[in-house]
């Protein structure tokens, strides 16, 4: 739970912090973390940046802390190790990932919102960094922009579009088949057809029977009417 207001001497951090899911980044599964600074606004804790920059995450609270004096508070970071309410942030932070041991033994516990971040690698200061800060910006701070904008969909929306699409795929292509289908044998048929025509054109001194003899009958055949029935018979089977 947190947002920074005044209570007294204390300052008590008192808005949602989200934890919206997970995504890829260089190789790591990191938490998409909202609030904090604005419920629309991304923000990234200590432990992550460490673990995306391949250092400890107590040399990420160093660079913090011994640099503060840069960092405007409840605008670039928040402590969540100051003057907040244990029962309150727990289970945010272990949703960020820190074990309980972590959180007890940590003199600070900073998150950082994008601003913050930036002036984090400044100081920071290497071309590794400056590489990834681009990354982070464009693969993670800047899909805000992409979901404000209304062409951000969720995971469920794109499978559902996926299916969607596939199922219309399927669907056009069996209609297709099926209708290549139906025109290549009512294609076959009429060339049958029209090769019985012809050769009954090409004898009419033969008789249906002649050219279609009974199995018992084929002996009796002449050779002329044998070579008739064979192309007729070719013709079939090339239709089968």
């Amino acid at each position: 739970m947190v947002c920074v207001a005044e209570e007294g001497s204390e300052r008590i951090m008192n808005s949602t912090l989200a934890v919206n899911g997970t995504q890829q980044f260089m190789g790591r599964i990191i938490p998409i973390v909202y609030g904090g600074f604005g419920s629309d606004q991304k923000c990234m804790c200590d432990k992550t940046i460490a673990e995306i920059h391949n250092q400890p995450n107590y040399k990420i609270r160093e660079r913090i802390s011994d640099n503060i004096k840069r960092f405007k508070e409840s605008v670039d970071y928040m402590d969540f190790k100051k003057g907040i309410r244990e029962t309150d942030t727990l289970k945010t932070l272990q949703n960020l990932g820190y074990s309980k041991q972590a959180i007890t033994q940590a003199d600070h516990i900073y998150i950082l919102s994008e601003r913050g971040y930036a002036k984090l690698i400044k100081i920071m200061d290497t071309d590794l960094a400056w590489d990834i800060h681009d990354r982070l910006i464009d693969e993670y701070f800047q899909l805000r922009e992409i979901k404000q904008s209304g062409d951000y969909i969720t995971r469920a929306e794109f499978i559902e579009f996926t299916n969607s699409l596939t199922s219309c795929f399927t669907e056009g292509f069996n209609k297709m088949f099926e209708m290549q289908k139906l025109f290549c044998d009512n294609f076959n048929s009429s060339m049958s057809n029209l090769t019985k025509y012809l050769i009954t054109q090409n004898t009419p001194a033969l008789t249906p029977e002649e050219l279609y003899p009974k199995p018992e009958e084929v002996l009796k055949v002449s050779p002329q009417v044998k070579e008739y029935k064979n192309q007729i018979y070719k013709g079939e089977n090339k239709n089968d």
